[in-house]
């Protein structure tokens, strides 16, 4: 879902044929990274703080879902939505702050590599 949202969602710069730069695009896999990290499955697995590790990987999913929801809106206000809850997301939890989504579009063959690794 997130390497179709970056596709989608990425605006075409007007000139050099490059994509600008989406914070909530960047976000949202921050967002999605953090809640695929295998340290939730390890800890619930392992009975070692359980609870804690289900909530936040709750979290991670729900801020994703947040921003793709926003984004899939297509329009001006769903933009400005996502914006601003990524924004939030961010100033709480905003590891990975060189992480670009752009990598992960359709057109990038970091994309193709990640989707034939994961099925």
């Amino acid at each position: 879902r997130l390497i179709e949202l970056v596709s989608r969602s990425a605006p075409r710069a007007s000139r050099g044929g490059g994509s600008v730069r989406n914070p909530a695009l960047d976000q949202a896999a921050r967002s999605a990274l953090l809640a695929l990290a295998s340290d939730w499955a390890f800890m619930v697995t392992k009975n070692s703080a359980a609870g804690y590790a289900r909530d936040r990987h709750a979290r991670h999913h729900r801020d994703f879902d947040l921003i793709a929801t926003a984004l899939s809106a297509g329009d001006e206000a769903g933009r400005r939505q996502a914006m601003a809850i990524a924004e939030q997301i961010r100033s709480v939890d905003g590891p990975f702050g060189f992480l670009d989504a752009r990598g992960l579009s359709q057109d990038n063959s970091l994309a193709h590599n990640v989707a034939a690794t994961t099925g």
